[in-house]
């Protein structure tokens, strides 16, 4: 067996494999609307399509490293000169290294072509959002039927009646929301569905929007225009108390970005927001 074609083959197939699963992990949706949703892609869901990168990615990395090993004696010839000289900083070497600062450097300081991936990607996790639907709360699925009602305000007992008539079989409110649906074959948002409607149906037939919730998911990709138009947001009364904080932003600031500059949380910038709107309401 000549260990160098096993190599070669195996650094191969673990790159194609890491570069498929990368393409799946950048279209997926966040971790807690794949995870509140179900989302899978061939079957696999995300969680499993993380594994699989990392463990390719393991075994990639140690066929490189044992490549590089065995090719010691080639590689050394890449940083030599025409007389033969070694010579680190070769016009290759200087190449490969000035690719490498620019990706790290654009990516870190947000410029094209690098932004533009990087914008993209939030671009198709808000389509997902979109799409899949958002948790009540961040994992969501994790907590008991218990737990959830109680965060959610719900009587435990009328919520496992519209589970059991809507067909489902609620055999224990202390599992986790993720194992009740996983016993009945759906997802935590599918399972939760029949709670649902009459929330709808109330804020439909209301004249004024939800007050915004004490805690949101996602609250990084939301604008305050989103808030605006989702939630009893008075944009003006926020963007004017956040001015005499220090803080500037407009109604199309994004919550993560304006955290990002003012150097805090974006939950924390959340919670101000709701606190400056609540406040004399």
């Amino acid at each position: 067996m000549k260990y160098r074609r096993v190599t070669a083959l195996t650094a191969f197939l673990t790159f194609s494999v890491m570069l498929i699963s990368s393409i799946v992990l950048y279209i997926a949706p966040q971790g807690r609307i794949a995870y509140w949703a179900n989302w899978t892609l061939g079957e696999l869901d995300k969680e499993q399509w993380g594994a699989i990168h990392m463990n390719t990615g393991i075994v990639f990395l140690l066929a490189l490293l044992f490549h590089i090993y065995i090719n010691w004696r080639a590689i050394k010839t890449y940083l030599k000169t025409r007389d033969k000289h070694f010579k680190f900083f070769t016009k290759e070497f200087n190449v490969a290294l000035l690719i490498t600062i620019a990706c790290v450097l654009g990516t870190y300081i947000k410029i094209p072509p690098f932004s533009s991936i990087l914008t993209f990607n939030e671009i198709l996790k808000d389509a997902a959002a979109q799409t899949y639907g958002e948790p009540p709360y961040g994992h969501a699925e994790q907590s008991t039927l218990q737990a959830y009602c109680k965060k959610m305000d719900l009587d435990l007992t009328e919520v496992i009646e519209k589970l059991t008539a809507a067909g489902y079989t609620i055999a224990d409110s202390k599992l986790q929301i993720k194992e009740i649906a996983k016993q009945n074959n759906v997802s935590p948002q599918q399972l939760l569905l029949p709670l649902v409607p009459e929330k709808i149906l109330t804020q439909a037939n209301s004249t004024d929007l939800l007050p915004i919730p004490d805690e949101l998911s996602g609250v990084g990709r939301l604008t305050l225009t989103d808030l605006h138009e989702q939630y009893n947001l008075d944009t003006v009364k926020v963007i004017n108390d956040l001015k005499a904080q220090g803080i500037r932003a407009d109604a199309t600031s994004k919550i993560k970005e304006l955290a990002e500059q003012q150097n805090i949380n974006g939950h924390d910038l959340f919670d101000m927001i709701r606190e400056i709107n609540n406040k004399g309401l």
